[in-house]
């Protein structure tokens, strides 16, 4: 009920992204459906096979899929791409980039892939930024990620400075995006 209400919420101002992780993920998608614009799946679950298997269940027919490649070969990639087209009844798929450390070093983030991918694929990019949120890099790697050809950057954004219990250290505060 809280995540309903959450949604709920969320929903009236902005498009409501869920991260899945799990079967209890799913539930909540759909539970929320028709508030709920698309789903992420990192590169972490793409082979989970409980995951895959209960998707397959949900009518997913108008949303959107981002898939995070990250440490994938183009050849797995494009494998990936192909089966979850497959597999899901989509909308859109989207192709994620962007090692998740905390924080990421610039030479880590993946950030060559962009052209790769765009040349290779017919498929939107994004770029998931976790750099230092403190660094020059969080303002600029968002920005050649675009230079570069990605359609669409994750950037996390806190309302303040006080530490939260995840991605505190590559999100940058609100002042900063001003």
């Amino acid at each position: 009920s809280q995540w309903k209400e959450i949604i709920k919420k969320a929903n009236s101002t902005k498009e409501v992204w869920l991260d899945i992780f799990d079967e209890y993920g799913i539930q909540i998608l759909s539970q929320n459906l028709e508030k709920i614009k698309g789903l992420k799946l990192q590169s972490s679950i793409l082979s989970n096979q409980n995951v895959i298997r209960k998707l397959k269940e949900v009518d997913l027919h108008d949303k959107s899929l981002i898939i995070n490649v990250s440490g994938y070969t183009l050849k797995k990639i494009k494998s990936l791409v192909s089966f979850y087209k497959k597999a899901l009844n989509i909308k859109e798929l989207l192709i994620e980039i962007g090692f998740q450390d905390y924080p990421t070093s610039s030479r880590d983030a993946g950030i060559s892939k962009i052209e790769i991918l765009k040349k290779a694929l017919n498929n939107r990019i994004v770029f998931a930024d976790h750099s230092d949120g403190k660094s020059e890099d969080a303002i600029e790697l968002p920005l050649i990620a675009q230079n570069l050809g990605a359609d669409l950057i994750e950037k996390h954004i806190m309302h303040s400075s006080l530490k939260t219990k995840y991605d505190y250290q590559s999100s940058i505060t609100v002042d900063k995006i001003n």
